[in-house]
């Protein structure tokens, strides 16, 4: 079933129904254009807002989300895959998950930037290339009190930055490590930060190769803890100590900035 409001919530209004299936996922590219999804596996096209739908043909066997970025361009999650359509939903080509991923959970910044997650574990894939590539990061859910680490919801803010809501009313911010001075990845060259030991009892060593930066310090819900300026001096080596001994145990992110942009390297403080 298909409602929809038009005075904030004071009404709603059927606009499709059928009890042969079950829709799961909604979304809209702008006010008129939309997809939506349903299992038995369906898929349903608007163009007028939603007075009408239209069944679009599919041979995925499962259909459990999806996402559009703009009117042509759309990402569907189904059971054990993801895929892309670049003509308003009517062809889809699966993208390459990393092996053994299956995605319980799946948000998109644009086309571009996006992430998904399997049901347990903590780990978010992350893209910033239409996911042609994935890179795995520690969600900060395996951290909290509790196992299996299910993430119930994973929300975009930014291309970097996603919410993610997991068990015992757990909320966390992640923020992707970029290692690149571009966030869009134009003219970037690597910047080898990183941290050591990691996870941590108490203090990390911070390898920073480049001559001077701001360093600051903050929690999974992006509160700022501290920050500090280090300069490098000539014959040094690169290395600053971060000390976390008297924080509580979690999951926390170091942000660098330098004069070739801003970085985060996460670090996992243990009891």
């Amino acid at each position: 079933t298909v409602i929809r409001t038009t005075d904030g919530g004071e009404h709603w209004v059927t606009q499709h129904q059928d009890i042969s299936y079950a829709l799961f996922g909604v979304s809209f590219a702008d006010s008129l254009t939309g997809l939506a999804v349903g299992n038995p596996p369906k898929l349903l096209g608007t163009t007028d807002g939603g007075a009408t739908w239209d069944s679009i043909p599919t041979y995925f066997t499962s259909m459990l989300g999806v996402q559009m970025h703009d009117r042509q361009t759309a990402t569907r999650r189904g059971i054990t895959e993801v895929a892309r359509s670049n003509d308003g939903g009517k062809t889809w080509r699966p993208l390459p998950l990393p092996a053994g991923v299956v995605p319980f959970r799946m948000s998109f910044w644009n086309a571009r930037y996006g992430v998904v997650a399997p049901e347990a574990g903590g780990t978010l894939y992350y893209t910033n290339d239409s996911g042609q590539t994935w890179s795995a990061q520690e969600s900060g859910l395996s951290l909290l009190g509790g196992a299996p680490y299910r993430m119930y919801g994973v929300s975009m803010i930014d291309s970097l930055r996603a919410i993610v809501v997991g068990p015992n009313g757990a909320i966390l911010r992640f923020t992707k490590t970029l290692l690149s001075s571009s966030v869009a990845g134009e003219n970037s060259r690597q910047q080898k930060h990183y941290c050591y030991p990691n996870p941590t009892t108490g203090s990390t060593v911070l390898r920073l190769p480049i001559a001077a930066a701001t360093i600051a310090l903050f929690d999974a819900l992006g509160k700022e803890i501290g920050a500090e300026r280090w300069s490098q001096q000539p014959s040094g080596n690169g290395e600053v100590m971060v000390q976390l001994k008297g924080l509580p145990a979690g999951s926390y992110f170091l942000r660098i900035r330098t004069h070739n942009g801003s970085h985060s390297v996460p670090v996992m403080l243990m009891p």
